[in-house]
């Protein structure tokens, strides 16, 4: 099953991303600073928002992030790792 992960996951917005995936009953990893106490729905994954751990990104078909900068500068290194080809392939 395809995983959709939601940057700020506690947010806002993002709360209302997580709750209408997991209504839908799709498969969610949610990010926040404080996942113990993130009061996310049952079933949903909450990670704190570190690419660089191992597994972050895996099983992640889709991610939805909320830009609150006026430039994508900044995204470039999360749009490179997200697009990297998968080690072991010939891409």
């Amino acid at each position: 099953m395809s995983t959709y992960l939601v940057f700020g996951g506690t947010g806002t917005v993002g709360r209302r991303v997580v709750e209408r995936l997991a209504r839908a009953g799709a498969a969610v990893r949610a990010t926040s600073r404080r996942p113990r106490t993130a009061g996310l729905p049952t079933g949903v994954e909450v990670v704190t928002p570190d690419l660089d751990a191992p597994g972050a990104l895996d099983g992640v078909e889709a991610a939805f992030l909320m830009w609150p900068f006026h430039s994508a500068e900044p995204a470039r290194p999360l749009v490179a790792r997200s697009s990297a080809a998968p080690a072991g392939s010939s891409s």
